[in-house]
């Protein structure tokens, strides 16, 4: 798995009025290559309340992905201004740890940074 953070300046962003309830909407979509190929794409909306405290909206995602080395390239658009960035970034994906193998036991889950007994 990984997880990715993207953390977007509140004073950016333009306010949506929808039936009275004041929002930040942000529409996040992205690609995902290896190797340089299309590995996938995927899209997702964040809506944050208007009364959210703090400077920085954080915009979090999981996205699936293998063991290996990803380009990652997403684009954040304020849904009400249609103003964006795009983001690359390179990450490797670590080799997933198999609850089974480390523990010993398949009803045991092992947890990182600790010994299964």
């Amino acid at each position: 798995d990984a997880e990715i953070t993207i953390p977007v300046p509140r004073q950016k962003l333009s306010l949506s009025d929808i039936a009275g309830t004041k929002t930040y909407r942000l529409d996040v979509t992205g690609e995902v290559l290896k190797d340089e190929l299309l590995f996938e794409k995927y899209r997702y909306r964040f809506d944050f309340p208007a009364d959210k405290s703090g400077e920085l909206l954080p915009v979090i995602f999981d996205r699936r992905l293998p063991h290996g080395t990803f380009k990652l390239r997403v684009k954040v658009a304020d849904a009400e201004s249609h103003a964006e960035t795009i983001v690359e970034k390179v990450i490797d994906v670590p080799d997933a740890v198999n609850p089974t193998t480390a523990t010993g036991d398949p009803g045991r889950r092992a947890c990182p940074g600790r010994r299964a007994l």
